[in-house]
């Protein structure tokens, strides 16, 4: 019976940290910046369309951390841009009329 009352506190505890896990939009040990700058620095001229760079980024990181929740990953991902306001320009490419990113030089 001990056993059965532990297993059952073990799942409890579980299930309120995945549920406080959802909803801080915590993707634990993925590093969103590092796969952000990898992807870039591989693209040619470190340019990458922005629609295409989100969606690698999402793909790798549900596969990473064996998560379908792409909403939670998409918001993520869009805070993790923001932090590399520095590394990386958001900008407008004339050229495709689409929403691009580039690493600055």
């Amino acid at each position: 019976k001990a056993a059965a009352e532990k297993a059952a506190a073990e799942k409890a505890a579980a299930e309120k940290a995945a549920g406080a896990k959802a909803a801080t939009g915590s993707t634990g040990g993925f590093d969103w910046q590092a796969d952000i700058l990898r992807r870039l620095e591989a693209a040619p001229g470190g340019k990458l369309d922005a629609k295409r760079l989100r969606k690698a980024a999402v793909s790798g990181a549900a596969a990473a951390l064996g998560s379908s929740d792409k909403e939670d990953l998409r918001k993520a991902y869009r805070r993790s841009l923001k932090g590399l306001r520095h590394r990386v320009s958001v900008f407008d490419d004339p050229a495709t009329g689409a929403e691009a990113v580039e690493l600055k030089r």
